[in-house]
């Protein structure tokens, strides 16, 4: 853990550079000691508000050239395989995302919602951000809208991974919440 005695809530306002998976070489029962020829990864990028996606990954291509790798965005063909001893080939994009938004805390509609909430005796932690793609950047920013995104989820959830779940009680308060944010009075 990268800053164990922060606040959970301080821990989800920064960005991160996530590794999901790596692959190289081919797993064989026996002896065999062929060395890959090639490795790959899958990164994500967790943003905050105030940093550009495109320049956070001209900055990583920037890293890995500063490794010595010549970096491609296609296959390489033999003739730079040969000239290059080490090759890195980035793939950008791929799972999309959004521009990140924020509502304030402050804000009169977000301050309502939490009470709509509050109001029907469920514990409330208020975040500044919450991790996740969500298109809030288009209420907030585009349209000018307040947005908030709330998470009704039991914490031991799996979330998008084997066993994902949720619990019954928690998709029963969901509900509830949601009923009450739909039908709370501006």
């Amino acid at each position: 853990q990268e800053h164990p005695d922060s606040r959970i809530e301080l821990q989800h306002n920064r960005p991160t550079l996530s590794i999901l998976g790596l692959e190289s070489g081919n797993v064989y029962t026996g002896t065999r000691s062929a060395i890959p020829g090639s490795a790959s990864a899958r990164i994500e990028m967790r943003l905050v508000k105030g940093l550009n996606a495109t320049k956070m990954v001209d900055l990583l291509i920037a890293h890995i050239r500063a490794q010595g790798f010549h970096v491609l965005v296609k296959e390489p063909d033999m003739a730079t395989r040969r000239n290059y001893p080490l090759i890195a080939q980035v793939t950008r994009g791929g799972g999309g995302g959004f521009p990140i938004a924020k509502t304030s805390m402050d804000n009169p509609i977000a301050a309502k919602a939490a009470d709509a909430i509050r109001a029907l005796d469920q514990r409330l932690v208020q975040m500044p951000t919450i991790g996740g793609s969500l298109p809030f950047a288009t209420f907030s920013d585009t349209l000018a809208l307040p947005s908030i995104g709330l998470a009704v989820v039991n914490f031991d959830n799996n979330q998008h991974a084997a066993h994902e779940n949720i619990r019954v009680g928690h998709f029963w308060e969901a509900i509830d919440i949601f009923a009450a944010l739909v039908t709370m009075q501006n």
